[in-house]
């Protein structure tokens, strides 16, 4: 497995083998997960509830084959199949009687496991950073949440339910625009991990991105 990192293993995140959770395995969280465990990262827990399907391969890290199976038994089978790593696999709701860890991913479709999250993040005495993705059509954002910003995002960020956009699932996601998602937030995580200067607490970007116009 060493073979694998020797592009990155002098970088000053590499060896830092912290426990992360990840709430979700969709289309932000499936990728999130790989992303950790191509670091190299060996303490992963992923909690989600629900079976693959059809419509799910478009934008998420799965195969056309397991379509049906368990959202997070499958990609315990990818993230062994593409990065050697095996992961915690917990195939149910995030909920009260969910584990907790310093470092947690909230890759959620929906506000309120959102909450529940970060009251479960806030229990911590060494809580260190919960990164919050929020993926509309055209809009994506990230959330790096720490000590220092939890009561701003408390009480702008977390509101209820019924105050949400409701937007056609198709309209949600494509693959790359979740990879994009995903790098970014893993990218913040490795930035806390070599004790560098915080992400921005809130980075917001429209879709798309504008790196090309006509002249």
């Amino acid at each position: 497995m060493a073979g694998n990192h020797d592009s990155f293993k002098g970088a000053e995140w590499y060896g830092k083998n912290v426990p992360v959770l990840v709430g979700g395995a969709g289309g932000l969280g499936s990728w999130v997960t790989f992303l950790l465990c191509r670091m190299g990262l060996t303490t992963i827990g992923v909690y989600d509830h629900d079976l693959i399907e059809e419509r799910n391969l478009g934008g998420q890290f799965f195969k056309n084959t397991q379509v049906t199976k368990s959202k997070v038994a499958a990609l315990k089978e990818n993230c062994i199949d593409f990065a050697d790593t095996s992961i915690l696999a917990y195939q149910q709701k995030y909920d009260h009687r969910s584990m907790r860890a310093d470092y947690m991913f909230a890759c959620f479709d929906n506000m309120n496991a959102r909450k529940l999250m970060f009251s479960k993040w806030k229990l911590g005495e060494n809580r260190e950073l919960l990164v919050d993705i929020r993926l509309a059509f055209e809009q994506l954002d990230i959330f790096f949440v720490t000590k220092e910003t939890e009561e701003e995002y408390e009480i702008a960020y977390l509101f209820d339910e019924d105050e949400v956009e409701d937007l056609p699932c198709a309209e949600k996601q494509t693959t790359h625009i979740a990879m994009l998602a995903a790098s970014m937030a893993v990218s913040g995580f490795t930035n806390c991990l070599s004790d560098l200067r915080d992400p921005p607490f809130h980075q917001t970007y429209i879709i798309p991105l504008n790196y090309y116009h006509a002249v």
